[in-house]
């Protein structure tokens, strides 16, 4: 009975509640703890959750090979848990993947901004038989359009009473092409890192035609909470020699 309950303190202890623990200097061979959430629970970011792989996985095994001094996780969050989070006053944690203009800090005076961990832009996918090209906000009009759910789409989530869109919104970004293929939408939205994956992979079948036109192009970027600025200067060290992955067009 008392080795359980010094099991089930050390797990307490390691828990992320409202985002993490703050940075402070550790002694001896100590490690401190740190946590970083994700919800792009999509290739080629998070690939396989339970086995760790994908491309946040690397970059937080690569933080973990730098530091002497932290020991970071990777936790995955759903994308309205993290906003909740984050709009917290008490909020002290670090969520991976982000961009300022998604979390209304385009100043980037609320956290503390990275640089960029990777390059990617969202894409218009639609079938080949029904092409859709985009050409500006009027060529959206009346549009049924796929998206992941939680997530902001400038022009089109701020839009859609103005221009009469039907917003059908999935739990996972790769559902949208099944959507697609059954004839819910007319469109969908996706990242175009996850899209070439999906395709070099066989996870879908090369039968969807993408706009010239893109929809954003963005930095995915680690977002801090100012008590964390010891983690920053950490990481923006690592990241000083770090080629920004870049999932954009070629």
């Amino acid at each position: 009975m008392r080795s359980q309950l010094a099991l089930i303190a050390i797990v307490a202890r390691t828990i992320v509640l409202s985002g993490m623990f703050a940075a402070s200097p550790v002694s001896g061979a100590e490690l401190l703890p740190v946590s970083i959430i994700a919800y792009h629970d999509k290739p080629p970011y998070m690939t396989d959750i339970k086995a760790e792989q994908g491309l946040y996985f690397d970059f937080v095994r690569l933080l973990n090979e730098k530091s002497d001094t932290y020991q970071f996780s990777l936790v995955f969050s759903p994308r309205n848990r993290v906003r909740k989070m984050v709009a917290n006053e008490n909020f002290g944690g670090i969520v991976l993947g982000v961009s300022p203009l998604w979390f209304d800090d385009v100043a980037q005076t609320k956290y503390l901004w990275t640089k960029a961990v990777y390059q990617d832009e969202d894409i218009f996918v639609s079938l080949r038989q029904n092409p859709f090209e985009f050409s500006g906000a009027s060529s959206l009009a009346g549009k049924h359009i796929c998206l992941a759910l939680g997530n902001y789409y400038a022009g089109i989530s701020d839009r859609e009473a103005s221009l009469a869109l039907t917003l059908l919104h999935t739990s996972r970004e790769v559902a949208i092409f099944d959507l697609l293929d059954k004839k819910r939408c007319e469109l969908g939205v996706v990242s175009r890192s996850s899209y070439r994956y999906l395709l070099e992979h066989n996870s879908i079948l090369n039968q969807y035609h993408v706009s010239k036109a893109l929809h954003d192009k963005f930095e995915r970027r680690l977002l801090l909470a100012k008590v964390q600025r010891p983690v920053f200067v950490f990481i923006e060290q690592v990241l000083a020699d770090w080629p920004a992955n870049d999932n954009r067009e070629d």
